[in-house]
């Protein structure tokens, strides 16, 4: 079993993830509710006793993803501690705008025209 860690990035994504659903649903409940959901399933990754998840190598070595409804978890292991990367919306048209493990930390620009979905609105990062 490995331990769970979040990245700042994870973290801020299910900050966003949480706003989102309760502007849409107008209900904190709802928004708490999915993000334990995803929570959950990111505990249930870090204690099976196999490696889980797609291997990502074409986004980035050592890089695995699991979805869980319409979102993708990024995640890596490292040594014994499964570290969630991502959570992205697999909605967003910048899903698959992912940088290369070569680029700053920083952010992708927004792209122009976006979609309406929460992702969109934010910028996406693998790394």
């Amino acid at each position: 079993m490995a331990r769970l860690r979040y990245s700042a990035a994870a973290r801020d994504d299910l900050l966003q993830i949480y706003r989102y659903i309760r502007e849409q649903s107008k209900s904190g409940t709802v928004a708490v509710g999915f993000v334990q959901q995803l929570r959950r399933k990111c505990n249930e990754l870090a204690s099976a006793p196999i490696r889980m998840g797609r291997p990502r190598p074409e986004l980035r070595p050592g890089l695995r993803s699991h979805p869980y409804g319409n979102y993708v978890i990024y995640f890596r292991y490292d040594d014994h501690v499964l570290e969630v990367v991502d959570v992205l919306d697999v909605t967003s048209p910048r899903s698959s705008s992912v940088r290369s493990a070569e680029e700053s930390p920083a952010r992708v620009p927004p792209l122009q025209g976006g979609g309406t979905s929460q992702a969109s609105a934010r910028q996406t990062r693998i790394g």
